[in-house]
């Protein structure tokens, strides 16, 4: 799966790169299909935008251990 994120604004690209497997043959194939990948997909995106968000704002800074 490729998730690709352009923000405009800034004109800077996020490419994400994710492979997977479910075991169990025909069965993990259909889950696959059904209910994985669109799982992962917003998984993702959720993530991209909390990454987002803390390197724009100052959120970032709090992550710092002292």
């Amino acid at each position: 799966m490729i998730n690709l994120s352009q923000d405009e604004t800034t004109n800077n690209i996020l490419i994400n790169l994710f492979r997977f497997e479910s075991p169990y043959g025909l069965l993990g194939k259909g889950l696959n299909s059904v209910y994985l990948t669109n799982y992962l997909k917003r998984l993702l995106e959720k993530r991209n935008t909390t990454i987002k968000e803390y390197a724009e704002s100052d959120k970032w800074k709090k992550l710092l251990v002292k």
